[in-house]
């Protein structure tokens, strides 16, 4: 088997592949979609006082961007008062 025909192919799909990123990547921008799962529980802890502040995973605001994490208080921060949903977007180091 001579390995350059095959070698020539992959670097055809990883074009290919290349193209299809850059296209997501205009397309979708720096968009986050956080599900958040058991959206009750995580209410009952927070008014419990237990996990009052929810982290989302951290993401890129664009290929070579800044990494933020968004933050969410679903029961409010305490300054509020209670009942009021906080969010919050963090830098990350």
């Amino acid at each position: 088997m001579n390995p350059i025909p095959y070698i020539a192919f992959l670097c055809a799909k990883i074009t290919v592949l290349e193209r299809k990123v850059d296209t997501l990547e205009k397309l979708y921008g720096c968009q986050l979609v956080w599900k958040i799962e058991g959206w009750e529980d995580k209410v009952h802890e927070a008014k419990l006082g237990r996990k009052a502040t929810l982290f989302s995973p951290p993401f890129l605001t664009s290929r070579h961007g800044y990494k933020m994490a968004l933050s969410l208080c679903p029961y409010g921060d305490g300054k509020g008062g209670p009942c009021l949903v906080k969010k919050g977007v963090n830098a990350c180091a």
